[in-house]
């Protein structure tokens, strides 16, 4: 049930968003080298048009992957919004 309400919760926070067009940032933490799951398809999909940023470490203010795939100036206003 638990699982269920975070995957629905996860999308309708990005359609909801989307109705208002803000910037929106897609992170994942290490999806790419196999250790953690990738996004579940019913988020991804609300994500669409949306490029995942694949960080290396949780805190994200921190990883320099996640850094560099923001344009500059940007990673000192982003606020993380996890679900």
């Amino acid at each position: 049930m638990v699982r269920l309400m975070l995957t629905n919760n996860g999308v309708a926070l990005p359609m909801t968003a989307k109705q208002y067009d803000p910037p929106i940032i897609f992170p994942t933490v290490k999806v790419g080298t196999g250790v953690k799951e990738d996004t579940r398809p019913r988020v991804a999909s609300a994500l669409k048009g949306v490029k995942p940023i694949d960080g290396t470490s949780i805190n994200s203010r921190d990883d320099q992957d996640f850094s560099r795939g923001l344009r500059p100036g940007v990673a000192a206003r982003v606020r993380d919004c996890w679900f």
